[in-house]
């Protein structure tokens, strides 16, 4: 049975949120790796294509936007079709970051990551030039690309006192 409530959306689509002052969209890296038995520092992001996020001790998380070639090490896992990745941009995105998770937005500063819930769902977070990327597993993207829509919709007709 189909819950009513729940947004169907296949894999390979294509989704885009945008009003003024925010925009999201859902981009498709090239790859996706998770690295064991490579280590670097707690919470943090390096490089630039590919990133590599640190996930926990001696695990990384290695996101190629132009080059599908597997990082080397030990294990390696290819996430690529299990993740879905939305780039996040605009005056209001530390509203919507406001809404969906309690996570301060300075720990978002370029060369770190932060793993968090953001609407009630486990994310990685990263800033990747002047966007902010949000990991989730593909499962739930038609449930973020909801929330996001209602969020920014939300925030389009706002204006602060």
């Amino acid at each position: 049975m189909v819950d009513a409530l729940t947004p169907h959306w296949p894999a390979d689509a294509i989704c885009t949120v945008s009003v003024t002052g925010f925009s999201a969209t859902l981009i498709t890296p090239t790859a996706i790796h998770m690295l064991s038995g490579r280590d670097q520092p707690a919470n943090t992001a390096r490089g630039d294509d590919p990133v590599s996020l640190w996930l926990s001790p001696g695990r990384v998380l290695v996101v190629g936007f132009t080059d599908a070639t597997p990082p080397a090490g030990n294990f390696v896992s290819d996430l690529t079709h299990g993740q879905a990745v939305f780039r996040l941009t605009g005056a209001a995105l530390a509203d919507i970051l406001a809404m969906g998770t309690s996570l301060d937005p300075a720990l978002l500063a370029p060369g770190h990551c932060a793993q968090t819930l953001f609407a009630g769902v486990k994310t990685l977070l990263y800033r990747h030039g002047e966007a902010l990327h949000l990991h989730v597993d593909r499962p739930l993207a038609a449930f973020v690309a909801a929330w996001l829509a209602q969020a920014a919709t939300a925030l389009e007709g706002f204006s602060p006192s």
